[in-house]
């Protein structure tokens, strides 16, 4: 069993499907239901689906979510303050008024159909940057200059800086050190320029392709000389 499989199934265990009833509708109302499941233990993932009243959850060890759903369904009551509009909320002439309560009941079940990978590969924003074809532009990246300033230097920087090769979702089988050893020596050889700058590449681009336009004109002139030598009669 891969790194990768292992990591997910030992995610799967601490995924909690959160049914709340009614549905909360502010911030306020979610971050309350956050508030009770973090009494029972570190809350390390709470999203909500496109039910409002339906959370992802995922606590910190299995052994927390095996309790608190053991404990389900939970019940709390939330009251919240409505300030007066004549004032700010922070105005000191402002002054709660007409507390509404409400009654949260919360039904927490353990679920292993939630796909974290799926779902993280359909985040707009997940995945590389693309990679430009020309190699000096792939490692002088402005990503690979970026994570440069903000990785700390050590054991790891070279490795935690080369995001496009990095694949994490991949689902690839973990690479033993000598085949990762090979892996970036080929990623190094791919990444090698022949070139100091951009300014430097884009002068060889067209001094070779002047060379290529003069081979041709001095081909069809030697051609034309020799086709007028052979043509005089010798004497």
């Amino acid at each position: 069993m891969s790194l990768q499989v292992r990591a997910a199934s030992r995610v799967n265990a601490r995924t909690l499907l959160v049914k709340v009833s009614p549905a909360p509708s502010t911030l306020t109302e979610r971050r309350a239901i956050l508030q009770v499941l973090q009494r029972h233990g570190e809350v390390e993932v709470f999203k909500k689906l496109h039910d409002p009243g339906h959370f992802i959850s995922v606590l910190s060890h299995p052994e927390k979510a095996a309790d608190i759903v053991a404990r389900s369904p939970l019940q709390f009551d939330y009251v919240s303050q409505q300030h007066d509009g004549r004032g700010a909320a922070n105005s000191p002439m402002s002054r709660p008024s007409h507390p509404q309560k409400k009654t949260f009941y919360v039904q927490i079940k353990e679920t292993y159909i939630y796909q974290h990978k799926t779902h993280i590969r359909e985040n707009p924003i997940h995945g590389r940057w693309p990679a430009p074809n020309d190699s000096l532009l792939l490692e002088n990246s402005m990503t690979k200059a970026a994570l440069s300033q903000a990785v700390p230097h050590g054991m790891a920087h070279a490795g935690l800086v080369d995001w496009a090769t990095c694949g994490q979702l991949d689902g690839q089988e973990t690479l033993t050190s000598k085949e990762d050893h090979i892996a970036a020596r080929r990623r190094r050889r791919m990444n090698e320029s022949k070139f100091g700058s951009l300014v430097e590449a884009y002068n060889a681009r067209h001094a070779s392709g002047r060379q290529r336009e003069g081979g041709h004109g001095k081909g069809d002139v030697q051609g034309s000389d020799r086709a007028a030598d052979s043509n005089v009669a010798p004497s």
